[in-house]
């Protein structure tokens, strides 16, 4: 018996075993954060922490995203400023969205 190519190479095709965990493991990961109302004072302060913030920090961020603020821990990949967001591990944070970073 012959065996097709399609065939032999669909066994090396990753296999998700329990429908939807992987979804809800990243539902999971996220922690629902309470709003944050941005005074002056907090919002110069946001400001002064934002211009603090390096490549490779370890942060803390409270945001907003789909209707929650959520608080995302890790290390800050990137910052861009001028195109107002940052990333933290892999996850793209809207500046405007921004309620209160910490530097760990």
């Amino acid at each position: 018996m012959v065996e097709k190519k399609n065939d032999r190479a669909s066994i090396f095709i990753p296999f998700d075993a329990v429908k939807g965990l992987k979804e809800a493991l990243k539902e999971k990961e996220r922690i629902i954060a309470q709003d944050i109302f941005l005074t002056d004072d907090l919002a110069n302060e946001l400001n002064n922490t934002l211009f603090e913030l390096e490549k490779g920090m370890m942060i803390k961020v409270i945001h907003y995203e789909q209707g929650t603020f959520i608080e995302t821990t890790g290390i800050l990949t990137k910052i861009n400023i001028e195109l107002r967001f940052i990333v933290v591990v892999k996850q793209k944070i809207i500046l405007d969205n921004i309620r209160k970073i910490e530097i760990l």
